[in-house]
């Protein structure tokens, strides 16, 4: 899927938009004012592909008069992060105003109510190069278990999925960064991987202590299909990275990487993290 930061007030009344994106692999993340798309753009740079901006909106409420400062304000900031990003308008004045057109320095302008399929094709040509769809191609054997529709209708909630896609990207844009990395594996296995085995029984549903989860994915008790070799490799990628969540001075771990080191380390995390989700979906199928 390709994921879309729009900015627009009134996605309540483009439905019909929002489903044929949807159906055309792209999920749109709405924000209703330029300073909330800006705090998300700002925090979580590397989360989106492109972004679909409404000409006239609001800067900080919508209780404000609509105006294009809040769609230049988000256009400087998607320049300077090299997010591309596309205008999207009802407003027949606007689209057509010359001087308008102007101050965008050559970004595509598409009318609302005629040109949603052309605008939808531009966007998946602005982000066939784009580091997240390269990622996602390139592992795409990871990313599979996220359209897996077992796994949809065990978690249950859209939200955990989504995060999930945007960690193991994040992991794999950072992969020389065992803080990161760490970070993302724990994200991980907390935001759904231990929730799958607690729907199979495998893990105590009122377990919320990490590593006795972890533990719990190589348990005998629970002879699932796979456990025998997959189950020893979640357990050793959780214990190894949980430490390096906290203090790394004060883990034996964490002074082993900051000290001596090791290149081979990190990446073998990051390479049983992808093992684990290359996996995943033979995990849901034969059990």
């Amino acid at each position: 899927m390709i994921d879309i930061l729009w900015l627009e007030d009134q996605s309540n009344k483009l439905e019909q938009f929002i489903d044929l994106a949807y159906e055309d692999g792209i999920n749109l993340f709405v924000f209703e004012t330029a300073i909330m798309a800006e705090r998300e753009i700002n925090l979580h740079p590397e989360r989106y592909d492109a972004a679909i901006l409404d000409a006239r909106g609001f800067m900080s409420s919508t209780s404000e008069q609509a105006n294009t400062k809040g769609m230049h304000k988000i256009k400087d900031l998607l320049l300077s992060k090299q997010i591309p990003f596309a205008i999207f308008s009802g407003e027949a004045g606007i689209v057509s105003n010359e001087e308008f057109i102007n101050s965008l320095s050559g970004i595509s302008v598409f009318k609302k109510g005629s040109e949603e399929e052309n605008l939808l094709e531009h966007i998946k040509d602005l982000v066939k190069d784009s580091p997240n769809i390269k990622i996602k191609n390139d592992y795409k054997d990871a990313f599979k278990v996220f359209s897996n529709n077992k796994l949809i209708n065990l978690i249950d909630d859209d939200d955990k999925l989504i995060n999930g896609q945007q960690e193991l990207i994040k992991m794999i844009r950072n992969k020389d960064d065992f803080k990161i990395v760490a970070g993302c594996i724990r994200s991980l296995f907390e935001g759904f991987i231990f929730d799958v085995f607690k729907k199979y029984g495998i893990i105590d549903e009122d377990e919320e202590v990490f590593n006795k989860q972890a533990i719990s994915l190589d348990n005998r008790e629970h002879n699932y299909v796979g456990r025998e070799y997959m189950g020893r490799i979640m357990v050793m990628t959780a214990l190894n990275s949980q430490p390096l969540n906290h203090d790394v001075s004060r883990t034996s771990i964490g002074q082993y990487l900051n000290n001596a080191g090791n290149k081979y380390f990190i990446p073998l995390l990051v390479d049983s993290m992808l093992a684990i989700m290359a996996w995943l979906p033979e995990f849901l199928r034969k059990n």
